[in-house]
């Protein structure tokens, strides 16, 4: 016979294994009782009835081994009358009325005592009916009259020793609970202990003692990392608060979000102010401004630590790849916010990046942005500026020399010379793609036409650079200017490390106020690069996979519906930008062995390389 599944509306009494285990109880086939009782029980644990059941039988058991098993007797009275009326035809035979009346006498006592032990048995079947439904206190009051009847009944005698412990079980209970739900978590553990000596599997008990043993658990695991944050322990008590969340979330939240809140921002400052500085930290560092950030994404210390190490991060590499305007630009934000940053490293940096992308100016020929960049260079606070003073030196005679003003002729009517065609703001150029290409041997901004025509340098210049940043930014944001999607990294359980992950700003409720960010992505790999679509109902973005490239994905603006647009083994396809009317979308690709611009529906369909050179080309925006 197989025992029913658990259900939230499930009804022990119509089990059928609880039926026949009750058939065997009211028969008084106890072991066959419990032996359905105790089957059911494993697959309903906490049901309370069928608890009482099993204890009821496992008494019936305990009482039949302690005491003598008797039947009840019955009297039945029919015979009597015919015993009585044989008595009197014998007696009127043999004795006459005397003998009658002598007989009666000797009867009428034996009759009464029958009827006396006939109630008895019927009230003390009425006292075991109420004690096997629960009633105590009624079943009580029925053996007590049993008692008062005949004292040395031991039926009674038993039931009443049983209802006594059954009532000092619950009061032992009771204590229990009460103590558990007070904070008393020790006391409360003994408590139990004691009620599982006496009754095995009694009620709730043993998910009461799971619950506070975990719960004693936890308590010493904060206990130890308040110890340790209170003497300074960085380290050691960031491991154990994020221990503490692994184990139980949900335990003292918001005090535990704020310790590790602090301690994330602690550590990750004293990595970056080591002295001397070890760059080697610097991502350590930035892990733990994201982590703080995953904490509290709005708070503006978090978000400068983390802005300023991820920075120095990307000038570092473009140091290396020798892309010193790109350098320039990550650094020159760091200085502006802290010149001293890393003990004077970016000071440095800087200093050398300025240099190099005047050197590079210089060998294309732009002797004017060349200057710009040794002038730069020579302010900033070095201890030695003889590198650029020297770079100046030899550009500045090589620039034209300024004429000698002279009077300005009125024109004549109709006359005019040739105009310098100004440089338009990025910002207005609607439904251009602006990109960098390196067609000239460095990167420069261009711009094109959606169809690959029209294709037009604008140049290099730190202005225009500044621009192109701000309409990348731009794309984070929904078409109501508050919905905000952006890159930050967290927990992967099952890799036990962090990873970036796409989260979205809401704007606020009404009713709620300020929502918590939403995590969007929730990938092994990394979710990165995220732009809304213009009508604010999507989210492109690039996905890496694991043991996969790099791919345009793209889902609904809650998450939901995610989809790979690009699929590669090895090729990149980044950066993507939405059209103005949000039916295509841009990249770059790598597929073709170069860089270039791609196009494609919205839905991954037709893609076309609209680049075709033989030189890089990336990052496009479509401007909106």
């Amino acid at each position: 016979m197989m025992v029913s599944g658990t259900d939230s509306d499930f009804d022990i009494r119509s089990d059928s294994l609880y039926q026949e285990g009750m058939l065997h109880f009211q028969s008084g086939a106890w072991d066959e009782a419990i032996r359905c009782f105790e089957l059911l029980e494993k697959a309903h644990p906490d049901d309370p009835l069928l608890q009482a059941a099993l204890d009821e039988a496992r008494f019936k058991v305990s009482l039949d081994r302690s005491t003598r098993v008797r039947a009840k007797r019955w009297i039945f009275p029919r015979w009597l009358p015919v015993l009585v009326r044989l008595l009197l035809v014998a007696g009127i035979a043999a004795a006459g009325i005397l003998g009658v009346q002598a007989l009666l006498r000797e009867v009428q006592p034996s009759l009464e005592a029958a009827r006396i032990e006939r109630d008895r048995e019927a009230l003390l079947d009425e006292a075991f009916n109420y004690l096997e439904a629960g009633d105590l206190d009624t079943a009580e009051e029925r053996f007590q009259q049993v008692l008062a009847e005949a004292p040395d009944n031991a039926d009674a005698q038993q039931a009443l020793g049983y209802i006594a412990a059954r009532r000092e079980l619950e009061t032992l209970y009771d204590n229990g609970v009460s103590l558990q739900e007070s904070g008393q978590l020790s006391e409360a553990l003994d408590v139990f202990a004691e009620v599982n000596r006496r009754s095995p599997r009694y009620r709730d008990v043993a998910v009461r003692v799971e619950t506070i043993q975990r719960q004693q658990g936890l308590e010493e695991l904060a206990s130890a990392a308040d110890q340790n944050y209170k003497l300074g322990r960085t380290d050691e008590a960031i491991g154990l608060y994020e221990q503490l969340r692994t184990v139980n979330v949900r335990y003292e939240t918001e005090m535990v979000a704020d310790r590790l809140f602090e301690l994330y921002m602690k550590k990750g400052r004293l990595l970056i102010a080591q002295d001397p500085p070890i760059l080697e930290d610097v991502p350590k560092a930035l892990e733990f401004f994201t982590r703080a950030l995953s904490l509290r994404p709005r708070d503006t210390s978090a978000l400068l630590e983390q802005k300023l190490a991820r920075s120095f991060l990307e000038g570092q590499t473009y140091t290396y790849d020798r892309q010193w305007d790109a350098a320039v630009e990550r650094l020159q934000v760091i200085y502006e916010q802290r010149p001293d940053y890393l003990g004077g490293i970016v000071l440095n940096m800087l200093y050398e990046a300025y240099v190099r992308s005047g050197d590079q100016y210089r060998d294309a020929g732009d002797l004017h942005l060349a200057y710009e960049m040794y002038r730069k260079a020579e302010q900033l606070p070095v201890s030695d500026v003889a590198w650029a003073r020297g770079r100046l030196a030899y550009v500045q005679p090589q620039l034209t020399p300024t004429p000698t003003p002279r009077p300005t002729p009125t024109p004549r009517a109709g006359s005019g010379g040739p105009a310098v065609k100004p440089i338009p703001r990025l910002e207005t150029l609607t439904n251009k793609i602006v990109f960098y290409s390196e067609a000239n041997g460095y990167p420069e901004i261009w711009m094109m036409d959606p169809d690959g025509k029209k294709r037009e340098p604008l140049g290099a210049s730190w202005d225009l650079r500044l621009q192109f940043d701000q309409l990348v930014e731009k794309q984070h944001y929904g078409p109501d200017g508050v919905t905000y999607a952006y890159v930050q990294d967290a927990w992967r359980d099952s890799l036990k490390e962090w990873r970036p992950q796409i989260f979205l700003l809401r704007p606020p409720d009404p009713q709620l106020g300020n929502l918590p960010a939403l995590q969007l992505t929730d990938i092994n790999g990394l979710a990165y690069d995220p732009v809304i679509s213009p009508d604010g109902t999507r989210v492109a973005y690039v996905g890496q996979e694991i043991n996969r490239s790099d791919d345009v994905f793209l889902m609904r603006i809650d998450g939901t519906e995610q989809r790979r647009l690009t699929d590669n083994v090895w090729e990149w396809d980044k950066r993507p930008s939405w059209s103005p009317d949000s039916l295509r979308i841009v990249f770059w690709s790598n597929r073709t062995g170069i860089k270039q611009i791609w196009v494609m529906n919205a839905d991954g369909g037709n893609p076309i390389n609209i680049s075709n050179t033989k030189w890089d080309e990336y990052d496009p925006i479509w401007v909106k």
